[in-house]
């Protein structure tokens, strides 16, 4: 009795998994990726915010910054804890940043009873003035 139960189970999965690859192969062949606008009415510069989530920054910290600023958002907001803010401020520096991408460029530090990036997502969501947010790790070139 106990194996024509577990072979009724085993037939089950083996069921289960033809019809998800079924349905994937379906959707698969019917994917139509979204065409582009001619006339997008969003522009970077008066709708996309970034928020960076991080701590203490790595060295790609500075190409990352420069990759974000390089596609013209309205802003970059860089979301860290008050421990590692004088950090940041000094990267900032080295960066050596026009004076229109500093302005883009907000650093914000959450409350240390608070940590986690959970809570740093929620502060730059809170902050951010765009329509479009983009998320972005620190090292990550955009």
């Amino acid at each position: 009795m106990a194996s024509v139960v577990s072979l009724a189970i085993l037939a089950s999965f083996w069921l289960w998994g033809r019809l998800d690859r079924q349905i994937a192969s379906t959707a698969h062949a019917s994917y139509q990726p979204v065409p582009l606008s001619n006339n997008p009415s969003y522009k970077p510069n008066k709708d996309v915010s970034i928020i960076t989530c991080a701590l203490d920054p790595p060295s790609a910290f500075t190409a990352s910054l420069r990759s974000c600023l390089d596609n013209d958002p309205l802003e970059l907001i860089i979301v860290t804890t008050e421990k590692h803010l004088g950090d940041f401020h000094k990267r900032l520096e080295m960066a050596s940043l026009t004076a229109d991408q500093a302005a883009k460029v907000s650093v914000l530090a959450i409350d240390p009873s608070k940590s986690g990036k959970r809570e740093q997502m929620k502060i730059g969501i809170e902050a951010a003035t765009g329509h479009i947010i983009a998320t972005v790790d620190d090292h990550i070139l955009y």
